[in-house]
């Protein structure tokens, strides 16, 4: 019993060592998509700074929005780094930071962007699940 428990630990260390020597691969879709999901989350950056400086524009937006939705643009520019990092932590902290713009955005009557944000989950999502041998879910630590 206790040489199962040896061999098996020492066959489960050699598996590990062998796959993190294996260079990690991801395929276009997923590239593709987490530069365009960075590039949008700093054009909404851009967006509510531009809404804090000329406030005339837009009066009846509450004080507290503005801060709010660039700290959570922010995350999710750290998450998509921490993807293209291979952390698997990201993918669960960006599901977290559109949700949470999502539902400012309801509060906002913003339906639209809202819908953005949850759909952006879905697609990050399938995008980590496709391609055969370079999935990048299975990549994720």
């Amino acid at each position: 019993m206790e040489d199962d428990v040896k061999n098996f630990i020492r066959e489960t260390s050699e598996k590990q060592a062998i796959g993190s020597l294996k260079e990690k691969e991801r395929h276009g879709c997923l590239t593709s998509w987490l530069i365009l999901t960075t590039v949008i989350s700093v054009m909404f950056i851009i967006l509510y700074l531009g809404r804090a400086f000329y406030r005339q524009y837009t009066p009846d937006l509450p004080w507290w929005t503005i801060p709010v939705l660039v700290i959570i643009q922010l995350s999710e520019i750290t998450c998509i780094i921490a993807l293209f990092k291979w952390k698997k932590w990201g993918f669960w902290y960006f599901c977290v930071a559109c949700g949470t713009a999502g539902v400012v955005n309801i509060l906002l009557r913003v339906n639209v962007t809202a819908i953005g944000a949850f759909v952006s989950i879905a697609v990050t999502f399938i995008v980590l699940n496709i391609g055969k041998e370079n999935k990048g879910w299975s990549q994720l630590d």
